[in-house]
C-alpha cells in the first residue's frame, strides 16, 4: 500500500462530510463506514448518520463479531457489523480517547460513585467543554446528582478546565 493513499468515500457522503479529513473507511452491509477527524460516518438503509466521538459514553470492538459498539450520550447503543474493517476500530479508539481532556472518578459520600468526565468537541475547537456525571455500576443516577462532593469535585474541575 502506498504511503499517501487517498481513501475513496461515497460521493455524496464527500458533501456530508465537507473539510473533515477521512482517517479510515470500512463497510457494513449498508454502505461505508468513514471515521473522520470529528465523527463517525455510517450509512443506513435511509441515507447517512453521524456521530461525533465527543458525544460517545463508551464503546469499543469486539474482534469475535467484527463489531462496533458504542453508546451515545444518551444512553441509546448503537452498532455497527464491519464486513471490511480498515482502520476503523483504531481510529474510533483514538479519536473517542482524544476527545477526553479529562475523566475523575468519585467516590460519594454514601455508598458508590461517579465519574466526571469533560470531552472536547474535535470539529470545534472554539465549542465549551461537555461536562457528564455518569454513575457507576450500582450507583443511581439521583444519588450522584446530589451529592455534596461530585458537586464539589465538578465545580473544581471545572474552575480548572474552563479557561475560555
Amino acid at each position: 500500500m502506498a504511503l499517501f493513499t487517498r481513501l475513496r468515500i461515497d460521493p455524496d457522503l464527500a458533501t456530508l462530510i465537507g473539510r473533515s479529513a477521512v482517517l479510515a473507511v470500512g463497510t457494513t452491509a449498508d454502505g461505508q463506514v468513514v471515521a473522520t477527524t470529528d465523527s463517525l460516518w455510517y450509512a443506513t438503509g435511509d441515507g447517512w448518520r453521524h456521530q461525533p466521538w465527543h458525544q460517545i459514553t463508551h464503546g469499543g470492538w469486539d474482534r469475535n463479531e467484527l463489531r462496533l459498539r458504542w453508546h451515545d450520550q444518551e444512553r441509546v447503543e448503537h452498532s455497527l457489523h464491519l464486513t471490511e474493517t480498515g482502520r476503523v476500530p483504531e481510529v474510533f479508539n483514538e479519536r473517542v480517547t482524544e476527545s477526553i481532556v479529562v475523566q475523575r472518578v468519585v467516590d460519594l459520600i454514601g455508598p458508590g460513585a461517579a465519574v466526571i468526565t469533560a470531552r472536547r468537541d474535535l470539529g470545534n475547537p472554539d465549542a465549551a467543554l461537555d461536562w457528564r456525571l455518569e454513575p457507576t455500576t450500582g450507583t443511581s443516577l439521583d444519588a450522584v446528582q446530589s451529592d455534596r462532593r461530585v458537586a464539589s469535585e465538578l465545580a473544581r474541575l471545572r474552575s480548572e478546565y474552563d479557561v475560555r
